[in-house]
This record gives structure tokens, C-alpha cells and sequence, in this order.
């Protein structure tokens, strides 16, 4: 049933109107002057508004503008104005501001009818467009690779498939990959690295011979399909001198080089699917020698890749099943030893993996874009913990850390999210810090980044640049990022306070954050000695197993509240 809105401040007339609507089987939603038709439209979101031209307050051209300049599909509901304003000026002025029509009063009954109807079914029309129009782009992209043209691995195994079922063959597929594809991409941008990607698809194409089927098998990743396996050990290796040679990207002249592995139809697998992973794994058995190589897959090479495939199956039920839990390791005052917050630390013990370690299943979770989900779980979850730590007698000032993936940050609503989640548990803005990586950050544009990390920003969380001095950004951008917090990383910590190295790069930092008015934590602090050195240069805060490992929920609770902290020597 379609839904109207009258907004009439004539209350007789409206009524008559509503009635008429009714009776025709419409929905009427009734407002008697413009401000409370604005509120209606937003609440009740309905598929059309016939509205008075001349009200109190607002007039109805002051409704249709502010309608109309709304960001959301609100702004498109058809709008057909009712006047006693006849004049040509005045139906002119109302399809200026996006009238979609105009009924002069007395209003005819029928022609209102008649106008409601043509109208709504104008947009039904319309709206059946652009869904055949989403259904057939759908279809394109799951045929189409967006960025390169190239087809899709779907539409590559479908095809391959195909052909296969034709009668015996003799073919390989070659799985070609990009390698230290994620460093690329760091130094690049996501700009430049989609630039290289194009450049890498064009260059495929034109070294295989006419007719070959290439695909994008996803990110840096690319399968070909060969016929007659005859010189495929000689084109796999054309194949690799070719992509070795420069390429053009933003004006710089940069190298790089693939992996190629190929499997060979029958020998090492009858289906599409199984040949394409056969040469996968032979792919990833290149890259972890160093890449810049070929080689036909061996059937030990399979293990590591199913381990990885174990594991990303394990994951896509893991949060549905309560698998994950949050651990929190203390962050302390270097000053008053002191617990003053807590980092939360993901965990997973899966029924049929047992316990998994973070640095085998995150890599995996971000791979397969499982990150995202998982991610806003923790984000809930820890805020919704701290709320109730607060609650229970925790400090006012304590601080949960959550870990941002890059996944997590590109995602267009993350602002928002992150806003939505401490409204749902309650918890003050000002107790979360987001931990974000130096290598994330500085692989983001610029100018998006900074505009992300000044909307988080504005909700009142604390942002962290984490793991710093690890990346591949020069230490220039940081005095360009609205950040709270530098966590100097424990490959630093490590060794002091007795090597001199570790004492400069540590010393150096603590004085460029203390320059930019950002507190200083230092991770992986395991001596006292490390503590009192870290103290003694103006480094406020400590993490690490000095202080207390990453301990469950309850357990950490109950450390906090009894302020076990050693002293300092």
C-alpha cells in the first residue's frame, strides 16, 4: 500500500483529501504546516507528499526545497503541490524547485486521483529499471573484473569448466602472482597500486598468444588457461621475463616481478577448480623461495595451502559460533605504575583447529575480507566490556584499545559505525583509543585519510598510530595525522636499555611525539630496566609482560581492581 502525505493547514480541506486517498486504498499520513511535514518525511519515509503552497511558517516551496537538498533518497519522492495560486508564475516557480506537478483548488477529486496514480506508477516503473539495471550490472561484475576488464576467476572457472566437459584435453593453467604485491601497495597507494595492477593485466594479454583465456583471480592474483602443454615450462618463463621488465606508474619507473605456478590437465587434476589450485599452490611455493620464478606443481606443496584453506573455512563460522574471545593486556603509568588501560587482544579457539594464534588467523581473516566482521565484533564487544568495567568501580580515565585493520579503515561508513557502537553500548567516547598501524596509514591517500581520521576524530575517541617505525612512511606524514598516541614498537624496546642502536631510534621517537604533543606507550616492556629507562627519557606508559600478560575479561577485571603492578627498581 503506498503511502501519502497530505500537508494541508486547512483542516476541512485536508480532511476531504485524506478521506478520498483512503477510500482509493492509499495510506494518508496527515500534517497541518511545513515543519511537521519535514519531520514526517523523515520518519515515515513516504512515496509521495501533496503539499499547500501557502502555510504558516514554512511555505510548501520552502518544504520542496529543503526536500530536495536532502543526501538521501528522500530527496527524490515525488511532490505535487496543491495551490489556489494559479498563476503561471507560480506553477512555474513550483517546477523550478522539482514540483512534479501542480493542482490548482478547488481541487478536483478525480484529477487528484488521476495524478496520485500516474505519478506512483511513473516511479514503479522507474524503480523496476534501475533493478533490472543492478541485477544486470551484478551480473556483469560477477562476469567482468571492475578494475582490469579482464573476466572474473568465477567466470574463468565456468569457462574452463566448460571446456574441459567437451571432451578430453590436454591443457595448463598457469597461476601467476605478483610478488611482495602488500609492500607495493604500502609505497604506492591504492591509486598507484590499481595503476601497476592495470599495467600488469595489459601486459599478460599481450605476451600470451591470440585467444588465451586470462582472468583476475583476485588482488594481485591472475590465472591463464593454455592449450596443448607442450611449451608451457618455455611461455611460463617469456611469461616472467616479460612482467619483469619497468613499468610506468605516477611518473615513476618501477620493477617487479611474479611467481608462476602451473598445473597440468590431466596430471594434476581433472576439474577446473582443482587445476587452478594445483597451480595456486605450486604459485605460493615460488613466492615463499623469493618469487621471480615457475614451477609445476609436486603434491608437497599442497599442505601449507589447505592448512590456510582449513583455516579460512574454520573462520567464516567462527564469530556465528561464539568461537572468538577478547583478552586485555594492561597499559601502565610509567610514572605511578598504575594500570590506566588495556589493549584487547582477539583470540580463537576453534573446535576442530583448537587454539589458533593471532599472527596464523588475522592474516587469513584480512585476506578473505573476514576482518571487517570480525572486527566490528571486537570493537563491540570491548566497548561494551569497558562500559561495564566503568560501571563496576573502574577509573574514569581508563582507556580500552582496539585494533583497526586497513580493511576496517577504507570501509566508507567506519566513522559512523564506530559512532553507532559506543552509542548501542553506552560507553563515553572518550574511553576508547583506536589503534591504527603506521604501514595502514601510510598506504592510504592522503587527503581521504586524514578526513577519515578527523571524523573519528570529531566523535571523541583517542586515535594511536601503532607498530612505529616499522612501516614504509617517512616520519613527514606524521605531523599531518590528528593522532593521540605513538606506540613504539617492541622490536625497539627489545634492546634496551643496553644497545645503543635501540636507545637512539627510541630516544628519537620519544622526543618527535613529545614535539607533537602525542603520549608515548611503549610495547613489549619485559624488565625493569627497560621500564625505568623508558620512564627516565619521558616515555608515560608501559605495555607488556612486566606488568601483566593478556589475561581473559574477568581475570584482567579483577587485576585492575587489586592494582597488582610491580615497583620499580
Amino acid at each position: 500500500m503506498a503511502r501519502i502525505l497530505c500537508v494541508e493547514d486547512e483542516a476541512a480541506l485536508r480532511r476531504i483529501l485524506a478521506e478520498e486517498l483512503r477510500d482509493a486504498g492509499f495510506e494518508v499520513i496527515e500534517a497541518d504546516d511545513g515543519l511537521q511535514a519535514l519531520d514526517l518525511i523523515a520518519e515515515t519515509r513516504p512515496d509521495m507528499v501533496l503539499c499547500d503552497v501557502t502555510m504558516p511558517g514554512l511555505s510548501g516551496y520552502d518544504v520542496l526545497a529543503r526536500l530536495r537538498e536532502r543526501a538521501d533518497d528522500l530527496a527524490d519522492i515525488p511532490f505535487v503541490f496543491l495551490s489556489a495560486l494559479a498563476d503561471r508564475k507560480d506553477v512555474i516557480a513550483g517546477r523550478q524547485l522539482g514540483a512534479d506537478d501542480y493542482l490548482t483548488k478547488p481541487i478536483d477529486l478525480e484529477m487528484l486521483l488521476a495524478t496520485v496514480e500516474t505519478r506512483l506508477a511513473r516511479v514503479r516503473r522507474l524503480e523496476a529499471r534501475m533493478e533490472a539495471e543492478r541485477v544486470a550490472a551484478a551480473a556483469q561484475a560477477r562476469r567482468e573484473d571492475a578494475l582490469t576488464g579482464l573476466p572474473t576467476r568465477a567466470a574463468f572457472l565456468t569457462a574452463l569448466a566448460e571446456v574441459l566437459a567437451g571432451g578430453p584435453q590436454r591443457l595448463a593453467v598457469l597461476f601467476v602472482e605478483v610478488d611482495r604485491f602488500r609492500q607495493l601497495e604500502l609505497a604506492l597507494g591504492s591509486d598507484g597500486a590499481e595503476d601497476l595492477l592495470c599495467g600488469v593485466a595489459a601486459r599478460l594479454c599481450a605476451s600470451l598468444p591470440p585467444g588465451t583465456r586470462v582472468a583476475r583471480h583476485g588482488s594481485e592474483r591472475f590465472v591463464v588457461a593454455l592449450d596443448g602443454p607442450g611449451r608451457v615450462l618455455e611461455c611460463a618463463e617469456d611469461l616472467r621475463r616479460s612482467m619483469g621488465a619497468p613499468y610506468e606508474v605516477g611518473g615513476r619507473r618501477l620493477f617487479t616481478t611474479v611467481s608462476i605456478g602451473i598445473a597440468v590437465h590431466p596430471d594434476h587434476g581433472t576439474e577446473a577448480a582443482a587445476l587452478v589450485t594445483r597451480a595456486e599452490e605450486a604459485a605460493h611455493a615460488v613466492a615463499a623461495e623469493g618469487g621471480n620464478a615457475s614451477r609445476v606443481f609436486r603434491a608437497d606443496q599442497a599442505g601449507k595451502l589447505l592448512e590456510r584453506l582449513e583455516i579460512a573455512h574454520a573462520l567464516r563460522d567462527a564469530l556465528s559460533a561464539g568461537e572468538f574471545e577478547l583478552h586485555y593486556q594492561a597499559k601502565v603509568d610509567l610514572a605511578t605504575q598504575t594500570p590506566i588501560g588495556a589493549e584487547a587482544l582477539l583470540r580463537w579457539h576453534s573446535p576442530t583447529l583448537g587454539r589458533v594464534s593471532p599472527a596464523v588467523f588475522i592474516p587469513v581473516a584480512e585476506e578473505t575480507g573476514l576482518i571487517i566482521d570480525i572486527g566490528a565484533w571486537v570493537l563491540r564487544d570491548a566497548c561494551r566490556r569497558m562500559k561495564a568495567w566503568l560501571d563496576a568501580g573502574f577509573p574514569a580515565d581508563f582507556r580500552v584499545a582496539v585494533n583497526v585493520s586497513v580493511q576496517q579503515f577504507r570501509q566508507p561508513d567506519f566513522p559512523e559505525m564506530v559512532r553507532a557502537v559506543l552509542e548501542e553500548t553506552g560507553l563515553p567516547a572518550s574511553a576508547l583509543v583506536l589503534e591504527m598501524t603506521e604501514s595502514a596509514l601510510a598506504g592510504e591517500d592522503d587527503a581521504g585519510m586524514v578526513a577519515t581520521l578527523a571524523m573519528l576524530r570529531m566523535t571523541g575517541v583517542s586515535l594511536s598510530i601503532d607498530d612505529f617505525g616499522t612501516g614504509y612512511s617517512s616520519l613527514s606524514y606524521l605531523g599531518r595525522l590528528p593522532a593521540d598516541e605513538l606506540k613504539i614498537d617492541q622490536s625497539f624496546v627489545r634492546g634496551l636499555p643496553d644497545t645503543a642502536g635501540s636507545q637512539t631510534i627510541v630516544n628519537a621517537v620519544i622526543a618527535m611525539g613529545r614535539d607533537l604533543g602525542m603520549k608515548l606507550v611503549a610495547e613489549g616492556v619485559e624488565t625493569l630496566a627497560q621500564g625505568d629507562y623508558l620512564g627516565g627519557q619521558g616515555c608515560q606508559v608501559g605495555q607488556g609482560w612486566l606488568f601483566a600478560k593478556p589475561l581473559p575479561a574477568d581475570d584482567f577485571a579483577r587485576w585492575v581492581l587489586d592494582a597488582r603492578v610491580p615497583e620499580a627498581g
